[in-house]
């Protein structure tokens, strides 16, 4: 379970990444780091909240992360 969560947060993480630097980061001079860690926040809950308490979060949560 908690692998395949892992592989999903790395995913999403590398995916983000590659996003804000192919279309934001000429818009603003704001560090690409800080954008990232600020948009991979949500996910990074929502993955500590399944793997730490053994529950299923409720649906809002899985719809903003």
């Amino acid at each position: 379970m908690w692998l395949s969560l892992l592989f999903i947060l790395i995913l999403a993480g590398v995916l983000t990444y590659i996003i804000l630097d192919r279309t934001v980061s000429q818009v603003t001079v704001v560090p690409l780091w800080i954008l990232w860690a600020i948009l991979m926040i949500p996910p990074l809950l929502t993955g500590a909240t399944v793997t730490w308490s053994k529950q299923v979060p409720p649906l809002p949560i899985f719809i903003v992360g």
